[in-house]
């Protein structure tokens, strides 16, 4: 086969590779969204920024996060997500499927971006092979039902990265405006997931790599510079239009205990196996596939120590950040690297194996097997359908039920308790706390859910009953509301 007829066997490869991950995604859409309720915020910002009260749903929030016992998230995101929903709004409307529907574009992008991140690094066919092992991924196609930044993010940070190697090469802009124009784009990115920072680390690094497998001569000061700067720039003007988002970050650190950072210690690096697993068995994978993914790394430092340092940079941050329990969901945007660096790898071992025929052929067919694995996975998910459903969700029966009551029989200036109060502030528009015992003291109605999947940390009800004067008025399979009427002890010392 001639090189022409060679490259477009591949061009046809990655065309399937995209349409059959597309296919994929879409067939595991879902009629819901989970109780995991970011989306619920992203969107409220979304629809704060069409209706012109940014600052009532900012203030709104502060009082939600401030007043709460447990702060979940910060009182704005970055605004980035929620003016690409709100574009995605005022032009299709904010049905469930449209919102998912432009996830799976994002998570096409990412694959074409995958591939043309990893033929800078490596052969057109593999190249190819690192694309389909993020088009082929079952778990990734299936995050198309999640509307918030992974995959939006993963598209825009690996085209920067991307356009951190184009700056290299050559630029018609010139180098100065080229890397002025790589550090707003940076920002750009940045207005998606605030951790998008990390890229300038990257950008720098890259200076003092040449293509060549060496060193090269110190890069001039300016050079250097210049991204930070066109950065600076951008943002500056980005909190002028869209001020306040991702702000609240800065309160989370004071949550860092060592209990937080010995349990992301022990659970993001085996997470980032679950690429390879879902889930399930990843620390077998991490103790087969992490030699070889660092062997790749290590072995292409010389070309590869931007993204590598990205990558380890990205895991610091999460190791560090306070949150626990988020386990894969936020390294999904660093996927692209995890397939590269293990393809990168497994080339590795078959130059250094090529006397040993048979460790040298398995070395090569891994990643194929990789996306041979993912490729059987996702045709299940394409011959039978949808994924598992998920049975208890804001958009069940009881769920609905609740939250109708709730619009009806409650005053609009009622403060709740709940396990989950960025959705339930969507759905019902009333202020929500967080359901730690003691938010009832800031509390008109509390609600009590059963103890099912996503709310096994939720206090038995016995703890509530021991400390507030609780009267029932609302009563389903799934949750009983109640009205705080006071703490224990309250109503019988002011009868006296």
């Amino acid at each position: 086969m001639g090189p022409r007829e060679k490259s477009k066997t591949l061009t046809v490869a990655l065309v399937v590779c995209v349409l059959f991950g597309g296919v994929t995604a879409f067939r595991t859409l879902e009629n819901y969204f989970t109780w995991g309720d970011d989306w619920a915020q992203y969107l409220m910002q979304a629809k704060a920024l069409l209706d012109g009260n940014a600052s009532t749903l900012a203030t709104q929030n502060a009082y939600m996060m401030h007043t709460s016992a447990r702060q979940d998230g910060p009182v704005a995101y970055p605004w980035g997500l929620p003016l690409i929903l709100a574009g995605e709004g005022i032009t299709f409307g904010f049905g469930m499927l449209t919102l998912k529907m432009f996830n799976v574009l994002f998570f096409l992008l990412s694959v074409i971006a995958t591939w043309r991140l990893a033929r800078e690094f490596t052969f057109e066919a593999m190249a190819v092979l690192v694309a389909a092992m993020i088009a082929l991924n079952p778990m990734l196609a299936h995050y198309s039902n999640h509307v918030m930044t992974e995959l939006p993010f993963m598209a825009a940070s690996v085209y920067a990265l991307r356009a951190i190697e184009w700056n290299h090469k050559g630029s018609r802009f010139g180098p100065w405006w080229s890397r002025l124009c790589l550090g707003i784009l940076i920002g750009v990115v940045c207005t998606i997931r605030a951790n998008g920072v990390l890229l300038l680390l990257a950008a720098t690094t890259r200076e003092f790599l040449s293509g060549k497998d060496r060193i090269k001569e110190r890069p001039r000061l300016g050079v250097l510079i210049l991204p930070y700067l066109g950065f600076a720039v951008f943002s500056a003007a980005w909190q002028f239009f869209f001020p306040g988002g991702g702000d609240s970050y800065i309160r989370l650190l004071s949550h860092i205990t060592a209990t937080t950072l010995w349990t992301n210690l022990l659970t993001y690096p085996v997470a980032i196996f679950d690429f390879f697993t879902a889930g399930h068995y990843s620390g077998v994978a991490a103790i087969a596939l992490a030699p070889v993914m660092i062997y790749g790394a290590v072995h292409s430092w010389s070309r590869t120590a931007h993204l590598g340092l990205y990558f380890l940079a990205t895991l610091g941050l999460y190791i560090v950040w306070p949150e626990q329990g988020q386990g894969y969901r936020f390294l999904i945007p660093v996927a692209p690297l995890v397939a590269l660096f293990l393809v990168l790898g497994c080339q590795a071992l078959t130059e250094r194996w090529s006397a040993q025929v048979w460790f040298a052929r398995l070395a090569r067919a891994a990643p194929f097997g990789v996306a041979g694995v993912f490729f059987a996975a996702s045709m299940f998910f394409v011959i039978f359908g949808k994924a598992p459903q998920t049975r208890w969700h804001p958009y069940d029966a009881e769920s609905t039920g609740m939250f109708q009551w709730v619009r009806e029989h409650t005053p609009a200036d009622a403060v709740f308790s709940f396990f989950k109060p960025r959705a339930f502030h969507l759905f019902t528009g009333r202020l929500c706390l967080t359901n730690e015992v003691r938010d009832l003291e800031n509390a008109s109605y509390f609600i009590y859910g059963e103890r099912l999947d996503g709310n096994e940390t939720q206090p038995p009800l016995e703890q509530y009953l021991a400390r507030f004067n609780l009267n029932l008025v609302y009563e389903n399979r799934n949750f009983k509301i109640f009205r705080v009427q006071g703490k224990r002890g309250e109503i019988a010392t002011e009868s006296h």
